[in-house]
């Protein structure tokens, strides 16, 4: 190696073009060694939808393999405890809405606040909550229940996939379009039908993706959890001395 080199040396032959000479002003283009390819996901996702149950149409119970998937019910607790997190979903969104007239519907009047769904944030209310509206806890309460249908389907693990999210929040929010959802807006989303900022659909869009945010965060600590095993170290610092301690 080292000999080759030095007869490149002595004979001056260029690394690059060897010992041949340019003759005209012709250019080669030139490939980088990484090619870099724009991966589009779909925003909605057929299979994703009915492997994880996200998907209200009639399956044919022709085969003994059938899984009928159970429609989540929630009940007042559940639905109490859905609609304190919505207050702070409510509290994400003002962050990434700036819509003050949509903003001003996502929270309930003072004279408003009343019924079984906000027991429990009545009893916690200090005067800091944020008290969502009726349109905002069922959103999020049919984000929960498409939530547990999906946790039925995995036996408590997260989808793997790629873009099962951007599916997910597709799916409830084709189902939230069933509801009269912020009524005392439909003359202010009439505004933004035609143009690129639907706020209907932004609004339902970005409630679903804090909740969701905001559920996919617990139920990956409890997975973690559930995988890695009781702490014994932290339980029992107290008692044993370990190594090195």
């Amino acid at each position: 190696m080292y000999s080759f080199r030095r007869i490149l040396l002595f004979t001056k032959v260029s690394p690059r073009g060897g010992n041949c000479k340019v003759l005209d002003t012709t250019t080669i283009l030139h490939v980088p060694s990484k090619s870099k390819s724009r991966k589009t996901l779909e925003m909605y996702d057929v299979s994703l939808a009915m492997k994880y149950g996200l998907t209200d149409e009639v399956v044919i119970q022709d085969h003994e393999y059938y899984f009928d998937i159970p429609f989540a019910d929630l009940n007042d607790i559940t639905t109490n405890i859905i609609t304190y997190i919505g207050g702070y979903v409510v509290k994400m969104l003002e962050k990434q809405f700036k819509c003050p007239e949509c903003l001003e519907e996502c929270l309930v009047k003072a004279n408003q606040l009343s019924g079984v769904n906000y027991m429990l944030l009545l009893r916690k209310k200090r005067g800091a909550l944020h008290t969502p509206s009726s349109s905002v806890v069922k959103i999020c309460c049919t984000t929960e229940i498409y939530i547990k249908r999906m946790m039925i389907m995995t036996d408590g693990a997260l989808p793997p996939e790629t873009g099962f999210f951007d599916t997910f929040m597709v799916a409830v929010a084709q189902k939230t379009y069933e509801y009269n959802l912020f009524e005392e807006l439909d003359h202010h989303f009439s505004c933004f039908a035609f143009s690129e900022e639907n706020h209907k659909f932004l609004l339902i869009k970005l409630i679903i993706k804090n909740y969701l945010k905001i559920r996919i965060f617990s139920l990956g600590r409890r997975y973690t959890q559930k995988m890695s095993g009781p702490l014994v170290r932290q339980q029992l610092t107290k008692l044993i001395l370990f190594n090195h301690q």
